[in-house]
């Protein structure tokens, strides 16, 4: 059906891969800043909200001092060379032109890697040419964990590598895309535990042949020995440096046995946050072709031929779907106590999360479709090649708009972390508020590196994306000595709620100023808004808040009750609203603790204050 050249078709698949990238990110080149982008894990942390670091950095080398901007500059930050390329638009770009581009050559690899994955998954088979197309096409569209998005579109790529390895077919081409990777993708993210698979598979293989494969091995091995190279900052840590950071107290939830298998169950039906699938909405498709192939085949005596036709294609789909239960299973499983205890007990390996192989289920869930629908698609192809195209473009279709309409730019992506859904998603302007903060930043009048701030009740990557100095933040690895500081800032709050004590003491990534009136409601906001926009009092460590540097609070929620060591000082309107998404109000750390006079002028002023209202 399809008969080209390699030259034309490597030119198809690129140009289908450059449609792919640019149609899926068409709000973002059309409408600029003023379209919804994903929060958690996205704006709230990496990469987007340390613009100002790594401006101030440089590219190619570590100095080994971390930024004051963040957590006081309290993270580890090694002499050494940068090999995090993903990150690199993010040197000489402004954010969000840096996140379109890294976005949309994200979604262009997607698609190439997965065109090659099955095209040799398919062995060539120019009848499946466009089912390959198709699938590679619904991959790139899906909604990828932006901080990591390379690490996750690239897992095409490398399985594609070891199928072409293994063959024995390996070219330059091939060895050089394959020491590139590392400088793209995190290790102990996705690419590790594909590894772990990978040579599992190959194992199987030897013990069954007991032939060795030394182009496959060498690729292996070289493979992991620049992982080892680019990720030189774990291997440090864990092995050398003196300073302990949090991951060393951090623990997660533990489930008994039955609460961890229904988690299983929970993954393997909707998969995870980190690495959105959305593949519920094969199900009902799913149903339907498997009936086709074990009921209405069987039924017409055809079943045993139909087998014969589609052994290699149907052994493979059970093999992946297998596959991703285990997974799913694992996932579950690693979360059992039992299992748990025996995992965090083992120096090192305790410090990587070891359920993250669910990280491979886009590539694993996506190969099951293709798989499944290549099967239905040369049925049909058969019967009649109208068929099968209109049963082609029909899946297409549908899945493709069911991703866009659970994209971020959509304003309502079905992304769900716990029991919160994002809705009504505020736009990248909104959410950043730029010129709000240039109007805070002009009223404090101070050089930004003077003095410290924290925020309440609005992620501290906005104050930080704004280019003021934070001591607040979220960061995945930081001091434990930072970490033990900071908690005695908000320890008053963290005593009159456990759920806030135990979040903070045994996961801590998040160093957010916090109280009990909020509880976590603006950690992953649903709506983004306050049901009240105001708290009594703030419960914290005054005068470890000052000792620390903090001179101002920004705030989106109003204290109605500040007290003598918070001056209220001005508030920011959220006007006009497609520029913001916050009131702000901001308050001023007085230090009554280092001057005691000026306590009973605080004291005056706020008798004045109530005054005031009292007459108004």
């Amino acid at each position: 059906m399809f008969e080209m050249s390699h030259q034309r078709l490597s030119f198809l698949i690129f140009f289908l891969a450059l449609v792919s990238g640019f149609l899926y990110n068409h709000q973002y080149f059309i409408n600029g800043t003023h379209v919804p982008v994903r929060i958690h894990d996205h704006l709230e942390q990496a990469p987007m909200a340390r613009t100002h670091i790594y401006h101030e950095s440089n590219f190619f080398w570590r100095n080994g001092e971390s930024s004051p901007r963040l957590l006081d500059g309290n993270y580890f930050e090694p002499t050494g060379p940068r090999f995090a390329m993903q990150n690199f638009a993010y040197y000489y770009l402004d954010a969000f032109t840096a996140y379109l581009v890294t976005d949309t050559l994200a979604r262009i690899l997607a698609f190439v890697g997965m065109f090659l994955w099955l095209r040799r998954l398919f062995k060539k088979d120019n009848r499946l040419m466009l089912v390959a197309m198709a699938i590679s096409a619904i991959y790139s569209f899906l909604p990828f964990y932006h901080p990591h998005i390379f690490t996750i579109t690239l897992l095409p790529i490398t399985a594609w590598l070891f199928m072409v390895f293994y063959a024995g077919d390996g070219k330059a081409r091939h060895w050089v895309i394959l020491l590139v990777l590392p400088f793209f993708t995190a290790y102990f993210f996705a690419p590790f535990f594909l590894l772990t698979i990978i040579f599992l598979v190959y194992l199987f293989y030897f013990l069954k042949t007991k032939k060795i494969h030394r182009q496959f091995l060498l690729a292996f091995v070289l493979l992991n020995l620049v992982y080892m190279l680019t990720e030189y900052r774990f291997f440090y840590v864990a092995f050398f440096s003196d300073e302990i950071t949090h991951r060393v107290v951090r623990q997660e939830v533990s489930y008994g046995l039955v609460e961890s298998l229904s988690n299983a169950f929970k993954n393997f039906e909707f998969g995870h946050h980190h690495v959105p699938t959305l593949h519920r909405v094969n199900y009902s498709i799913a149903l339907v072709l498997v009936a086709i192939q074990f009921i209405f085949f069987r039924l017409r005596g055809e079943a045993l031929g139909f087998y014969r036709e589609n052994k290699r294609l149907l052994v493979l789909f059970f093999l992946t779907l297998n596959l991703t239960a285990l997974v799913s299973l694992f996932f579950g499983i690693a979360d059992w106590n039992v299992f748990k205890n025996i995992h965090e007990s083992i120096p090192v390996v305790g410090m990587i999360n070891i359920k993250r192989f669910h990280w491979l289920h886009p590539l694993l869930w996506y190969t099951v479709w293709a798989l499944l629908v290549a099967v239905v698609y040369g049925i049909l192809l058969k019967k009649k090649r109208a068929y099968a195209l209109a049963f082609l473009v029909l899946f297409t279709f549908f899945h493709t708009r069911f991703l866009f309409d659970n994209a971020a730019w959509s304003g309502n992506p079905s992304i769900t972390h716990g029991n919160q859904t994002y809705r009504n998603l505020p736009t990248l302007e909104q959410f950043f508020a730029p010129r709000q903060f240039e109007q805070i930043r002009d009223f404090i009048g101070k050089p930004q590196d003077e003095y410290r701030v924290v925020s309440l009740g609005l992620h501290p990557s906005i104050a930080l994306y704004n280019g003021f100095y934070c001591l607040d933040g979220y960061r995945s690895n930081f001091y434990f000595s930072y970490h033990q500081q900071f908690r005695e800032i908000i320890a008053p709050a963290l005593e009159k709620n456990e759920e806030l004590r135990i979040y903070y003491d045994n996961r801590g990534n998040r160093c957010y100023l916090v109280d009990d009136e909020l509880n976590q409601s603006f950690f992953h906001w649903r709506n983004h808004e306050f049901t009240d926009r105001s708290i009594r009092n703030l419960t914290v460590n005054i005068d470890k808040l000052y000792d620390m540097g903090g001179r101002y609070i920004i705030s989106a929620v109003r204290i109605r009750e500040p007290g003598l060591w918070l001056r209220p000082l001005n508030v920011f309107e959220q006007d006009p609203p497609e520029h913001t998404n916050w009131t702000i109000y901001l308050y001023e750390v007085v230090p009554l603790h280092l001057y005691p006079g000026l306590k009973k002028e605080r004291e005056r002023e706020i008798k004045s204050e109530r005054r005031a209202l009292q007459n108004f």
